[in-house]
């Protein structure tokens, strides 16, 4: 029950953010050109939604703006969970990179907005062209035909614009396509479609100090249970400290079956490093794919793999 209320209070205050931050936007005089989208990885097709985002600002003199939310609508909307590539914080992050403003709304607060209703409440918060991706829908009414949202818009004082569909050599680019690819250990294919290293951030916490024991320290990462794992095994990584502090690292992603476990644990080995990291938020960008996890005879074989493991960082 603690858990909940504290994940209960967590969103309560995420969602006061947010609701403060759109009223600064309807009472502000800046107008904006906008898009709208889950923008879950805020992969390389997303970026091409917000480089024409910014272009298209740039034209007509106005702010660009991404209205997102900080639930994904699957979540809500079904009974189906959804593993997250980009936790709400870190989109934003993400997000920012590429546009002025971001607006990150509760999805719960507007699920029943029509997309006239949702369009006008766009307009009053400055919204004065809208940019589409190529298969973005919007609204309760689940509107097909992209007419119908000109027709709305047009009425509401609002231009409206869409885009074509980008690809990567002829490779659709989607989150369930890049979630697929780490879900099968495609970790290459999923860093191209996404155009950066796929990171894994969560606090460092108390382990069994195995890899101590036979030479190879690890930290233990607890990792929020929304974020999608990529398939379990042996990565190489590089780890990112709190202070900035950039080393090569293999990292596990597992069961850890020689010692008999079945929890899975995220575990990562940082070579040339030796410091206290407990209680530190520490980044993980995943590199490449080495080799499954495996169950050895003895620590000591488990020994000798790790150290052929690092030879392949």
């Amino acid at each position: 029950m603690t858990q909940v209320w504290h994940k209960a209070k967590k969103m309560i205050s995420i969602c006061k953010i947010y609701c403060t931050f759109a009223a600064v936007l309807a009472t502000g005089n800046t107008y904006y050109c906008a898009t709208i989208g889950f923008f879950d990885g805020v992969h390389r097709g997303h970026q091409y939604v917000l480089s024409e985002l910014s272009r298209v600002a740039k034209d007509e003199a106005l702010k660009s703006l991404a209205v997102t939310f900080v639930q994904h609508p699957k979540t809500i909307l079904t009974t189906d969970p959804v593993q997250l590539l980009t936790l709400p914080d870190e989109r934003k992050v993400l997000l920012r990179q590429h546009c002025d403003e971001v607006l990150m709304l509760d999805f719960e607060a507007y699920r029943h907005y029509t997309a006239r209703q949702f369009m006008e409440y766009l307009h009053s918060i400055g919204v004065r062209h809208l940019l589409l991706g190529y298969d973005n829908r919007f609204g309760s009414d689940k509107l097909t035909d992209i007419k119908q949202y000109e027709k709305i818009a047009s009425e509401v004082g609002i231009t409206l614009g869409r885009l074509g569909e980008e690809t990567l050599k002829d490779t659709h680019i989607s989150s369930t396509v890049i979630r697929q690819s780490l879900s099968q250990g495609e970790i290459e294919k999923a860093n191209s479609l996404l155009g950066y290293s796929y990171t894994l951030r969560g606090e460092v916490v108390e382990g069994k100090h195995i890899g101590r024991r036979i030479g190879f320290p690890t930290a233990n990462l607890l990792i929020p249970s929304e974020k999608l794992l990529p398939k379990q095994g042996v990565y190489s990584a590089v780890v990112t400290t709190e202070d900035g502090i950039k080393n090569k690292a293999i990292l596990n992603i597992g069961t850890n079956p020689t010692v008999g476990s079945k929890q899975i644990s995220i575990e990562a080995h940082i070579l040339d490093f030796n410091g206290d990291l407990y209680g530190q938020i520490l980044s993980i960008e995943l590199h490449h794919y080495i080799r499954e996890e495996r169950m050895f005879d003895s620590l000591e074989q488990l020994r000798l793999q790790i150290k052929t493991d690092i030879q392949l960082c």
